[in-house]
């Protein structure tokens, strides 16, 4: 089932891409349902009980696909922007709230939970997008892969595809960004103290 609605998706997007307003008709409750449940990953990991996931399914529709410049290839394509989107409406809603300041913190746990980190561990989004940023200027693929999984949701399979590796390699990939991850964050809160 699962392998058909991913090839529906891939489709959709293809037609609607090429013009076919029937097509987006067909895949707006489709690609819904799934935004949906990123945002509620989300939410559940960030534990912010003002990200409701209705309206940041809006927010990522909006951005993704009533945007002017879309093309896509493919439903990882798609939600692999979705992904980048979700980084940015959380690091705008933490920057808007003044988050930092209020003590909103996401709680990590492993990578192989969809989550990143070690459960003790702390940070607000906008430090993670930071370290995300350092770890992106010399391991962009490393960044990605840690985006695709963290704010996308995305099984280690699906980044593999995407990557053009195998899921073993993601997963290899995935446990020394999180290690460099955490690490830039400890000694970046050590050297803020």
């Amino acid at each position: 089932m699962e392998n058909e609605v991913t090839g529906e998706i891939t489709g959709l997007l293809i037609r609607w891409n090429e013009g076919d307003r029937e097509a987006y008709d067909k895949l707006v409750p489709l690609v819904y349902q799934e935004l949906k449940q990123i945002a509620r990953r989300v939410e559940s990991q960030h534990g912010v009980s003002t990200l409701q996931p209705t309206a940041v399914v809006h927010e990522l529709y909006l951005k993704l696909v009533e945007s002017a410049s879309r093309n896509y290839e493919s439903r990882l394509h798609f939600f692999s922007l979705a992904a980048r989107a979700m980084r940015q409406i959380l690091i705008d809603r933490e920057r808007m709230q003044g988050a930092a300041k209020r003590g909103g913190m996401i709680a990590f746990e492993p990578i192989e939970e969809q989550r990143l980190g070690v459960a003790a561990q702390t940070e607000s989004v906008i430090d993670l997008h930071h370290a995300l940023e350092e770890l992106d200027r010399f391991d962009a693929r490393k960044a990605r892969m840690v985006e695709l999984r963290y704010f996308g949701g995305l099984k280690m399979e699906e980044i593999g595809e995407i990557e053009q590796t195998s899921a073993e390699t993601v997963r290899k990939e995935l446990r020394l960004a999180e290690a460099w991850l955490l690490s830039y964050l400890r000694r970046d809160s050590n050297s803020a103290q």
